[in-house]
């Protein structure tokens, strides 16, 4: 597996789908760890912008790397959006370290090319007037949701609110990748 900047593998990710001719487009993967689970969304095939929640699997099982393998070969993904809460010095308890899962990813071997980025909500643009979906739910801000989001989901719990924050964060990911395309000076991160 292979570091790349957050905007590198969003321009290689948008080259990739120009490039592919298929109906099964590349995606990215988006993974949310904590301690216990990893939580995973998946860009959409054919809208830019749209994430959608997959799954949840529990950190303990020691098969993760095939589910992952799996979802990799199923989806033709493209690269990895992990999010990494200790940018803006998060350290929750809930929260796991992505270096080590991407350690643990990388002794099995079989995810040689996969390239991989660290994301979070925190990293906005100047272009951005708005911190968006994943912002208000990140901070846990349900009275501020959206209101084209099903009002059933305003008393959701804990769990279905970080289902919705893994599908945000690689959504957020990829908006920001649209508006800072080609200006890389302009990144930065609002602590």
């Amino acid at each position: 597996m292979k570091y790349v900047k957050p905007l590198k593998l969003y321009q290689q990710w948008r080259k990739e789908l120009t490039l592919l001719n298929k109906p099964n487009k590349g995606r990215l993967l988006g993974l949310y760890l904590e301690n216990e689970t990893v939580k995973v969304s998946s860009s959409h095939s054919s809208i830019l912008g749209h994430a959608f929640y997959i799954d949840e699997w529990c950190r303990s099982n020691t098969n993760i790397h095939v589910k992952l393998l799996t979802l990799i070969s199923k989806y033709n993904v493209t690269g990895l959006v992990i999010n990494n809460p200790h940018l803006r010095n998060m350290d929750l308890p809930y929260r796991a370290n992505p270096k080590v899962f991407i350690a643990d990813l990388c002794k099995t071997g079989r995810f040689e090319g996969l390239k991989y980025t660290y994301w979070n909500s925190s990293f906005l643009s100047k272009y951005d007037d708005d911190f968006g979906e994943s912002e208000v739910i990140y901070k846990g801000n349900l009275e501020a949701m959206p209101s084209r989001i099903d009002q059933k989901l305003w008393k959701m719990d804990r769990d279905h609110e970080m289902d919705l924050v893994c599908s945000f964060m690689l959504k957020g990911f990829i908006r920001c990748g649209v508006m800072m395309d080609g200006r890389e000076k302009d990144f930065y991160f609002n602590p």
